[in-house]
């Protein structure tokens, strides 16, 4: 949470800046003022959520809906970018869960080996793989590089 906040503030102080001059203009209990203010903030967050999709998955996206609707999609859609990002997150989601999980799956696999090589068949290759796996994730600093990984890859 703490680092979603992080990234999205540069995202969230652009929109503040834009608003602070049409709140004055604008009357509070307006429909079209909600809607004026509503356009401004979607054009900052179309513009983070834009950076941060792959054209491919916009461009699917786009023709899915295009296909749906039959008519003209503007790409800046929010029924286009937010689906298109979530889809791009996924992807790197699934793609840092393996890079993190590979490491640990040789642990397991040259504990499990060396167990069988020195006749220990009856030791539960976990007992002593858990302990090898935190160590491996402190000594490489894993929270600092999940985080870096996390963080960087968001441009705003």
């Amino acid at each position: 949470m703490v680092l979603s906040l992080q990234i999205m503030l540069p995202v969230a102080a652009r929109i503040e800046a834009d608003l602070s001059g049409h709140i004055t203009k604008v009357p509070e209990d307006s429909i079209d003022g909600a809607r004026a203010i509503l356009k401004v903030g979607w054009a900052h967050l179309a513009d983070f959520l834009e950076a941060n999709s792959q054209p491919a998955d916009v461009s699917r996206i786009v023709e899915r809906v295009r296909g749906e609707a039959h008519v003209s999609v503007d790409p800046r859609d929010p029924r286009i970018l937010i689906p298109a990002f979530l889809l791009g997150e996924l992807r790197e989601a699934f793609i840092l869960g393996f890079v993190v999980s590979l490491p640990f799956l040789i642990v397991d696999l040259v504990v499990a080996n060396i167990l069988m090589a020195l006749g220990l068949q009856m030791m539960a290759p976990t007992t002593l793989s858990i302990p090898l796996k935190i160590l491996l994730f402190l000594s490489v600093d894993g929270w600092h590089l999940l985080g870096e990984r996390l963080v960087g890859g968001y441009s705003t």
